[in-house]
Parts: structure tokens; C-alpha cells; sequence
């Protein structure tokens, strides 16, 4: 989670891309690799020599640390370890907007990637409390026991996931797929206050 920085739509940052898609524009895409890799320390990269990037080496440990406290953009890192953002397994796959009524309004891409084995997330205290790997029906599962909690829009989209049975599946739909903004409606009702969809 996170939002659109300025530095996030700089030329130069976009230039070093692979595999984006023409949806949504450019700096959604260039927030989405920034954030996850501030809050869980898996850099959707690839370097010069083809190998993936991860923490492990140490330098790039270094540069989440200057990215945190605004000591340095997404670009510098790239252009320092001459790395370039992969996307070519990275599929934009939800937008939702808040209800109108909500005081507190948010106009949020969701984005699914696919993490190379040897990537180990490290999350940061700052960003985040607890990290686990689940499969989407699994953490569906311990929502509905009330063990993991979700904003709707997140157990939706992991909803919609649960249907794939493999990351190649869900990435072919998605990077073929024309994604609609949802915008649900607050419904008053029996037992309270609700969510209403359209047909999606």
C-alpha cells in the first residue's frame, strides 16, 4: 500500500522499465514496485548480468533504508545498481474507489507479481507489523474465521485471484484484460450498513 510520489512519474525512472502495459498510466506502476519494496524489501528488478534482486547482498538493504527517510528516489537506486524494473511478470489486476459517502476517500491499482524463488521479503517495522505467505483461498479462509482482517476491496481481489490455479493463469488474464473501476455503493440495511456491486 501506498500512494503516487512526484519522483514516481520522473522520464528517467520509466525509461528503465521491461514489460509494462499500457494500463494504468506509468507512475502506478512506478509507486507499485517503490512501495513493495519499501514495506517488504522484493525489488520488481532485474540486473545487467539477468539475475533478479533481492536483499540479500546487502547494498540494496542500504538504499530502502535511504528511500524511507527520503534520502533518495527509486531512480537513483536503479541508475547506482544498474538495475532495471521487470514487470514482465506483473499484471495490473483492480481498481477501486471508495464510496462516495466516506469521509476518508482512496482511488486504489492493485497489482500482482510474480517473486522469483530466491527472494526473501524482509518487511520493515515502519511499513508494516507481520508478514505471511498464503495462498488467496487460505487467507479468504481466515477472514471468513475472523483470524485476518481485510478491507473489502482486498478480500474481493484476492476473491477474483482464488480462481486461478496457477500464477501463469492469473497473469495471462490480467495482462489480457481490460480492468473496470469498482466503485461500490453504501446500501442501508436490516442488519446494518452494506456494499452494493455492480455485475462485474
Amino acid at each position: 500500500g501506498g500512494r503516487v510520489d512526484a519522483a514516481d512519474s520522473s522520464v528517467d525512472l520509466i525509461a528503465r522499465t521491461l514489460g509494462m502495459t499500457a494500463e494504468p498510466e506509468p507512475a502506478y506502476w512506478m509507486a507499485a514496485a517503490r512501495e513493495a519494496f519499501e514495506e517488504t524489501g522484493l525489488l520488481l528488478g532485474v540486473r545487467a548480468d539477468g539475475t533478479s534482486c533481492a536483499l540479500g547482498d546487502g547494498s540494496l538493504e542500504a538504499w530502502r533504508e535511504k528511500l524511507l527517510t527520503d534520502q533518495a528516489t527509486l531512480i537513483d537506486v536503479l541508475k547506482a545498481e544498474n538495475i532495471r524494473l521487470d514487470f514482465r511478470r506483473t499484471a495490473y489486476c483492480a481498481h477501486w474507489i471508495t464510496p462516495v459517502a466516506e469521509p476518508r476517500r482512496y482511488d486504489t491499482r492493485f497489482f500482482l507479481a510474480e517473486v522469483p524463488r530466491d527472494c526473501i521479503a524482509v518487511i520493515d517495522a515502519r511499513e508494516m507489523s507481520a508478514s505471511i505467505w498464503l495462498r488467496p483461498a487460505d487467507a479468504l479462509e481466515r477472514f471468513r474465521r475472523r483470524e485476518l482482517p481485510m478491507v473489502f476491496p482486498t478480500a474481493r481481489t484476492l476473491h477474483d485471484l482464488s480462481r486461478f490455479a496457477t500464477i501463469d493463469d492469473a497473469l495471462a488474464h490480467y495482462r489480457s484484460a481490460t480492468i473496470r473501476a469498482i466503485q461500490p455503493r453504501l446500501v442501508r440495511r436490516d442488519g446494518g450498513i452494506g456494499m452494493e456491486l455492480d455485475d462485474l
